[in-house]
């Protein structure tokens, strides 16, 4: 927190200081620090200017020193400034070091450089304008005022959102937003910068006006279709507290490529994410203690059964109000088949778990440290979740990810419940609560009788078309206690109470979305989720057959569409053996006569370059056909330990089966080359609950695909 004195003296320094933040820790200092005048000595051998200053204080406290440096507001480039000790710091401003000299004229640069001097009683700061040898202004002391320290606290709020699902141009402005007379600890800002499709080198962000944070460097995420570095954030550095309490406008250090529209009244878009920020000298409320109960849920899982590829960045998702213990994280390291060193697990977010040391497993076809897994204690200081975490890898090169995540790399997190212990919070013992007999109630008649609850369910109409792309999504659902409704393209809405009937949501950005909604039917049951699917603009790759169903012998015209650019070669494998294939751009149709009855998988693929490939599918019918079978079930499910189950494994599928692997989810597997067998038995010798799935690797024509069944893990149960 920046006090009002100190913000005056920002304001007489110019956009380019920053101030410290000062807690007064000696009030009764009588005099300010002594502050010899900065002297400049220009260096024309390296084109540089070296600044050296000094400072003592009459009272003897300690003082506390920073020097800034704001770059020529004609050259922002031209900011090689280097702090050499307490009382020393250097400026290259040469052509080697980034400056444009062309940009600054005869006179040529001219930087703002500042040093700030604090004792805690009092601050003082003097400035230099030039490059050339000299002497600067006399120094300003002020008397400091006492600073309110704050503790942050309390899961990620967005506190500022003005971004929308329009079209949007280059040229943005900073906006402005307020606290509204409330304190908050600053956690990120993001910015949009679509630029075309092009996106921008991240550069730096900040926020300006009641107190200057800033400026931060940003780092750059892929947008929608691959588009680089079109999301930029700027993180708060780990272990910093800067307290938001005002009126601040953001700041972003490329306003040129800053995406804005119409809707934004052509500010830029900016998101600010912050955690609440408590007093601190106020009494706390003492830490909740649980214990942990049940078995092992599944919290979270980002990963799907798409071909990957490496270099993921972090998944975030939220507890939604609930609190678990973590048992486990596990991630995924397909790295063309090599695996990984397995290195350290965690989580980041509302609390910090981990890092937590993995143990690696291997994967589809034998290949080494596929399947990194890092087990938390449960036991014995168990690590609490309460809020909204993102998943940490140490090894992100080799991480894996795939479009259909976005990005984000595979993680799945289990967790048991968490139990509040009575009275741990205060500290009073707590009376058992007295329950009355509940008075019965009468039999309702259909027109004042209570509102039936609904199957869980969510629609979209429409659900294709050209952005933007307005939809309405119609919800049903049983009695709950809130809902959530994710569109898939990274907004959200989260309500208490029964979800409305219909919702209203624009598409802005092409893409393939598949929005969800979840609710929480009682505060401490676990969360129901349904999703769907909504296709906005183009298909990157669009395949139809006509008909899909029909007598032998079947005539189908597959209809190839594709956005892909720069295609080299393109192929159909009708999934019977048979195949038709070119070069460069594929035709609009192909036809193909199925001779015998069954069930086929068509597989529709082009090349836009020498190795990338992308594809789609198609499912055809044949006379009865025969429906493709890939499933898990076990015999018992449940049952006390030491639990022996036998797994039935249908495999029937399209294609030829190199390889499986049938994890038990108790750390241990089968696997091997080939189709499976019928049955895998597998004896679960301690308590808990295992989530099983089995993994299928099928050889097509343009390489191997990967099927996981059950995608939420077979629950099994052991007492």
């Amino acid at each position: 927190m920046v006090s009002r004195l100190q913000r005056t003296l920002l304001g007489l320094l110019g956009a380019g200081a920053v101030a410290l933040a000062v807690v007064a820790t000696a009030p009764a200092a009588t005099a300010p620090p002594k502050l010899a005048p900065i002297r400049a000595t220009f260096d024309q051998a390296a084109f540089a200017t070296v600044y050296t200053a000094s400072a003592t204080d009459a009272d003897g406290d300690t003082l506390s020193m920073s020097w800034t440096f704001a770059a020529p507001t004609q050259d922002t480039g031209c900011k090689d400034f280097q702090v050499l000790s307490p009382t020393k710091a250097v400026w290259h401003h040469g052509d080697q070091d980034g400056c444009n000299h062309g940009l600054m004229g005869p006179r040529g640069h001219k930087g703002m450089v500042h040093w700030f001097v604090s004792d805690g009683a009092w601050t003082c700061t003097e400035a230099y304008d030039g490059t050339i040898t000299g002497t600067g202004s006399r120094p300003a002391c002020f008397k400091t005022v006492p600073v309110q320290s704050y503790a942050c606290t309390g899961g990620q709020i967005t506190l500022f959102d003005d971004s929308n699902g329009g079209g949007v141009s280059n040229g943005a402005t900073g906006p402005t937003f307020t606290t509204k007379g409330q304190p908050y600890c600053l956690v990120s800002i993001r910015t949009y910068h679509w630029n075309d499709g092009h996106g921008a080198k991240p550069g730096t962000l900040g926020l300006s006006g009641s107190s200057t944070v800033g400026p931060l460097p940003a780092t750059g995420s892929a947008g929608q279709g691959g588009a680089p570095n079109v999301n930029w954030q700027a993180n708060v550095a780990s272990g910093k507290t800067v307290v938001l309490r005002g009126t601040y406008t953001c700041q972003d250090s490329d306003h040129a490529t800053w995406s804005q529209d119409q809707q934004s009244g052509g500010k830029g878009f900016c998101v600010v994410v912050v955690t609440r920020a408590v007093p601190q000298g106020k009494p706390a409320k003492a830490k909740a203690s649980y214990r942990c109960t049940g078995g092992q849920l599944k919290l979270f899982d980002s990963s799907n059964g798409g071909g990957v590829s490496n270099g993921a960045t972090g998944p975030t998702f939220t507890t939604k109000g609930q609190a678990y213990c973590l048992s486990q994280i596990v991630t995924y390291h397909w790295n063309d088949a090599k695996g990984a060193t397995p290195g350290t697990l965690g989580l980041t977010g509302s609390s910090t778990a981990g890092p937590f040391k993995a143990t690696g497993s291997a994967g589809q076809g034998g290949a080494p440290n596929v399947n990194w897994t890092a087990s938390v204690p449960t036991t014995s200081s168990p690590v609490v979740l309460d809020g909204t975490y993102t998943c940490v890898d140490s090894d992100p090169a080799t991480w894996s990810q795939d479009q259909q995540s976005g990005g984000k790399g595979f993680c799945t997190v289990y967790v048991t419940k968490a139990v509040k212990v009575a009275g741990a919070a205060s500290g009073k013992k707590v009376k058992p609560k007295t329950t009355k007999p509940a008075k019965k109630k009468g039999k309702t008649g259909a027109a004042g009788g209570k509102k039936k609850s609904g199957k869980l369910g969510i629609s979209a109409s429409p659900d294709t078309g050209n952005p933007p792309l307005a939809v309405t999504f119609t919800l049903s659902s049983p009695k709950v206690v809130q809902w959530r409704v994710d569109f898939g393209d990274g907004k959200s809405v989260v309500r208490i109470g029964q979800p409305p009937a219909t919702l209203a949501h624009t598409y802005a950005q092409r893409g393939d979305y598949r929005p969800r909604l979840t609710i929480l039917p009682t505060p401490a049951g676990p969360a129901q989720s349904k999703a769907t699917s909504v296709q906005v603009g183009t298909a990157l790759m669009a395949f139809k057959a006509q008909p899909a169903s029909g007598a032998a012998p079947l005539k189908v015209t597959f209809t190839l569409g594709t956005s892909v650019q720069n295609i080299t070669t393109w192929s159909v494998d009708f999934g019977d053996g048979q195949r038709a294939a070119g070069a460069g751009k594929p035709p609009a149709t192909v036809s193909h006569t199925y001779a015998k009855d069954g069930t086929y998988r068509a597989t529709f693929a082009v090349k836009p370059g020498q190795y990338a490939l992308v594809a789609s599918f198609a499912q055809i019918t044949v006379g009865a056909g025969t429906p493709p079978v890939l499933s898990l079930t076990a015999s018992p499910t449940s049952g006390t330990h030491p639990l022996h189950v036998t797994f039935a494994l249908g495999t029937h599928i399209p294609g030829k089966i190199v390889s499986w692997v049938l994890q038990f989810g108790d750390g241990q597997r089968a696997g091997g080359q080939g189709t499976p067998p019928a049955t895998v038995s597998h004896t679960y010798a301690k308590k808990g609950t295992y989530g099983a799935y089995l993994v299928v690797a099928q050889q097509q024509q343009y390489g191997p695909v990967q099927y996981v069944v059950p995608r939420g893990g077979l629950a099994i149960t052991v007492g």
